[in-house]
């Protein structure tokens, strides 16, 4: 029997699962009255999607648009010594309830992105400050 009571790292960093309907757009006519948000868009794109952190924990984003790719990835990072995907749910209650989350906002129209943020990374942070209604924090360090 295996029992998995929440994420297990030997690592100083945090795992993130996000929901999320799109990142903030600022219209042409704002950017034009403010030029630094340009920046401020590109910045939020490349903390949420980028990989240039000077911690090597923190790893590329991958983003699942679809259940049988979430169901893959889940398997694949978690399913050791289970012979399927159904097995694995039955048993790791850590495992099925992420699921279960990530399936209610799949069906309400989001997208689910896994990141690892390495210890000292301004991402975490960052990804609560940006909740809202289009992007929630399934899994992250406060939860």
């Amino acid at each position: 029997m295996k029992i998995r009571n929440d994420f297990v790292t030997n690592s100083s960093s945090s795992s993130f699962v996000i929901a999320f309907k799109g990142l903030p757009n600022i219209d042409e006519d704002t950017i034009t009255k403010y030029p630094f948000l340009e920046s401020y868009q590109k910045i939020v794109k490349d903390a949420i999607f980028g990989n240039n952190s000077a911690s090597y924990e923190t790893t590329e984003t991958e983003v699942f648009e679809n259940l049988i790719d979430l169901r893959r990835h889940l398997f694949e990072s978690y399913g050791y010594g289970y012979r399927t995907f159904e097995e694995l749910c039955k048993e790791d209650s850590w495992v099925r309830s992420i699921y279960k989350k990530c399936v209610k906002k799949m069906e309400e129209g989001y997208k689910i992105l896994t990141k690892n943020v390495g210890y000292g990374d301004y991402r975490e942070d960052l990804f609560y400050e940006l909740e809202s209604d289009d992007f929630v924090v399934l899994l992250g360090e406060h939860e």
